[in-house]
């Protein structure tokens, strides 16, 4: 749903998890969550959504990467102002994971 930009499916998705019939923590074959995916593709208004609905942050994939390194991968001078942002949220959401002592 994510992938295509399938706005409909996508919130057909987000309506069925606030239902309690889908599990947004669920991965696929290669142990990417929605998480993962919302990341890869810089829509940083899921990935905000998702933490938000208690998406575990620390969830890797089988190649033991975090949503972070996806999302990362785009330079934040880039990205318009709404998605710095969301970005800067994200990362001060984050920095309780990645502090340390």
């Amino acid at each position: 749903a994510l992938q295509g930009d399938r706005t409909p499916q996508l919130e057909a998705l987000l309506r069925a998890a606030r239902e309690g019939k889908v599990d947004l923590a669920l991965a696929d074959y290669t142990g990417n969550s929605l998480l993962h995916a919302a990341a890869k593709v810089n829509d940083t208004r899921l990935v905000l959504e998702l933490l938000e609905r208690g998406v575990s942050p620390t969830a890797l994939n089988k190649q033991g990467v975090d949503f972070m390194r996806y999302l990362r991968n785009t330079p934040t001078e880039w990205m318009d102002s709404q998605h710095q942002t969301e970005r800067a949220a994200i990362e001060s959401l984050m920095r309780p994971y990645t502090s340390g002592p």
